[in-house]
Protein backbone atom coordinates (compact mmCIF):
# COMPACT_ATOMS: atom_id res chain seq x y z
CA UNK A 1 0.00 0.00 0.00
CA UNK A 2 1.56 3.37 -0.66
CA UNK A 3 2.08 6.03 1.88
CA UNK A 4 -0.40 8.57 2.29
CA UNK A 5 1.86 12.21 2.03
CA UNK A 6 -0.26 15.15 3.39
CA UNK A 7 0.80 18.67 2.15
CA UNK A 8 -0.23 21.79 3.07
CA UNK A 9 -1.45 25.61 1.37
CA UNK A 10 -0.47 28.22 3.37
CA UNK A 11 -1.39 30.63 1.16
CA UNK A 12 -3.12 31.52 -2.18
CA UNK A 13 -2.24 33.34 -5.17
CA UNK A 14 -2.70 37.14 -5.02
CA UNK A 15 -5.56 36.96 -7.87
CA UNK A 16 -7.23 33.76 -6.01
CA UNK A 17 -6.98 36.08 -2.83
CA UNK A 18 -8.30 39.27 -4.86
CA UNK A 19 -10.98 37.02 -5.94
CA UNK A 20 -11.56 35.41 -2.08
CA UNK A 21 -11.70 39.52 -0.66
CA UNK A 22 -14.78 40.12 -3.27
CA UNK A 23 -16.44 37.44 -2.44
CA UNK A 24 -16.27 37.72 1.15
CA UNK A 25 -17.36 41.78 0.56
CA UNK A 26 -20.29 40.64 -1.55
CA UNK A 27 -21.45 37.84 0.95
CA UNK A 28 -20.46 39.34 3.74
CA UNK A 29 -21.52 43.38 3.44
CA UNK A 30 -21.49 45.33 6.72
CA UNK A 31 -24.58 45.34 8.49
CA UNK A 32 -26.47 46.99 11.16
CA UNK A 33 -24.66 45.51 13.68
CA UNK A 34 -22.13 43.92 11.97
CA UNK A 35 -18.96 44.43 10.42
CA UNK A 36 -18.33 43.82 6.30
CA UNK A 37 -16.29 40.94 5.67
CA UNK A 38 -12.92 42.28 3.72
CA UNK A 39 -8.92 41.46 3.57
CA UNK A 40 -8.88 40.67 7.23
CA UNK A 41 -11.49 37.55 6.72
CA UNK A 42 -9.29 36.30 3.96
CA UNK A 43 -5.92 36.44 6.03
CA UNK A 44 -7.87 33.68 8.45
CA UNK A 45 -9.35 31.91 6.14
CA UNK A 46 -5.68 31.35 4.64
CA UNK A 47 -4.37 30.67 8.05
CA UNK A 48 -7.16 27.88 8.41
CA UNK A 49 -6.28 26.40 5.04
CA UNK A 50 -2.36 26.05 6.52
CA UNK A 51 -3.69 23.72 8.99
CA UNK A 52 -5.35 21.58 6.19
CA UNK A 53 -3.88 19.19 3.95
CA UNK A 54 -3.34 20.77 0.81
CA UNK A 55 -5.98 19.11 -1.35
CA UNK A 56 -8.97 21.48 0.22
CA UNK A 57 -6.64 24.45 -0.82
CA UNK A 58 -6.76 23.07 -4.36
CA UNK A 59 -10.43 22.74 -4.28
CA UNK A 60 -10.77 26.73 -2.74
CA UNK A 61 -8.17 27.57 -6.05
CA UNK A 62 -10.38 25.35 -8.10
CA UNK A 63 -13.80 27.15 -6.88
CA UNK A 64 -12.07 30.56 -7.43
CA UNK A 65 -11.38 29.99 -10.75
CA UNK A 66 -14.86 28.77 -11.39
CA UNK A 67 -16.13 31.67 -10.27
CA UNK A 68 -13.75 33.50 -12.51
CA UNK A 69 -14.36 31.65 -15.57
CA UNK A 70 -17.67 32.25 -15.13
CA UNK A 71 -17.56 36.12 -14.83
CA UNK A 72 -15.65 36.49 -17.71
CA UNK A 73 -18.15 34.19 -19.95
CA UNK A 74 -21.17 36.18 -18.68
CA UNK A 75 -19.94 39.46 -18.38
CA UNK A 76 -16.89 39.62 -20.03
CA UNK A 77 -15.05 41.00 -16.95
CA UNK A 78 -13.63 39.44 -14.09
CA UNK A 79 -15.63 39.12 -11.17
CA UNK A 80 -12.98 41.70 -9.09
CA UNK A 81 -13.98 44.44 -11.27
CA UNK A 82 -17.45 43.87 -11.63
CA UNK A 83 -19.84 46.37 -9.41
CA UNK A 84 -20.96 44.62 -6.28
CA UNK A 85 -24.65 44.06 -7.63
CA UNK A 86 -22.97 42.29 -10.58
CA UNK A 87 -21.27 40.14 -8.25
CA UNK A 88 -24.43 39.59 -6.54
CA UNK A 89 -26.33 38.68 -9.43
CA UNK A 90 -23.50 36.33 -10.57
CA UNK A 91 -23.46 34.95 -7.38
CA UNK A 92 -27.59 34.35 -7.11
CA UNK A 93 -27.33 32.55 -10.37
CA UNK A 94 -25.33 29.81 -8.30
CA UNK A 95 -27.47 29.76 -5.22
CA UNK A 96 -30.87 28.93 -7.30
CA UNK A 97 -28.30 26.91 -10.00
CA UNK A 98 -28.82 23.48 -10.14
CA UNK A 99 -27.21 21.13 -6.84
CA UNK A 100 -23.18 21.35 -8.17
CA UNK A 101 -23.65 25.03 -8.83
CA UNK A 102 -25.52 25.76 -4.87
CA UNK A 103 -22.86 23.08 -3.77
CA UNK A 104 -19.80 25.36 -5.08
CA UNK A 105 -21.41 28.61 -3.51
CA UNK A 106 -21.84 26.62 -0.36
CA UNK A 107 -18.15 25.50 -0.53
CA UNK A 108 -16.75 28.91 -1.33
CA UNK A 109 -18.56 31.20 1.38
CA UNK A 110 -18.60 28.79 4.44
CA UNK A 111 -15.32 29.21 5.38
CA UNK A 112 -15.67 32.96 4.66
CA UNK A 113 -18.25 32.99 7.32
CA UNK A 114 -16.54 30.36 9.79
CA UNK A 115 -13.71 32.87 9.62
CA UNK A 116 -15.46 36.02 9.78
CA UNK A 117 -17.89 35.03 12.66
CA UNK A 118 -15.52 33.29 15.04
CA UNK A 119 -14.24 36.41 16.26
CA UNK A 120 -14.18 37.33 19.81
CA UNK A 121 -14.55 40.65 19.71
CA UNK A 122 -17.67 40.42 17.30
CA UNK A 123 -18.98 38.62 20.06
CA UNK A 124 -17.89 41.10 22.74
CA UNK A 125 -19.54 43.21 20.22
CA UNK A 126 -22.85 42.25 20.38
CA UNK A 127 -23.05 41.47 24.28
CA UNK A 128 -22.47 37.74 23.57
CA UNK A 129 -20.05 35.79 25.39
CA UNK A 130 -17.19 33.88 22.92
CA UNK A 131 -16.14 31.26 24.96
CA UNK A 132 -17.90 29.96 28.53
CA UNK A 133 -15.95 28.75 31.48
CA UNK A 134 -14.86 25.54 31.55
CA UNK A 135 -15.63 23.11 34.28
CA UNK A 136 -13.53 21.66 36.60
CA UNK A 137 -12.51 18.28 36.46
CA UNK A 138 -13.48 16.42 39.62
CA UNK A 139 -11.33 14.69 41.48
Amino acid sequence: MAAFVTEFVTTLSRNQRQTLVAVAETVLPVGRFLPAAGPGTVDKVEQGLGQLPNMLGRGLAGLLQALEATSWLKTARPFTKLAPDKRLELLDGWRTGDLVRRLMLRALVTPLKIAHFDSPTLYKQLGCVYEAERPKAES
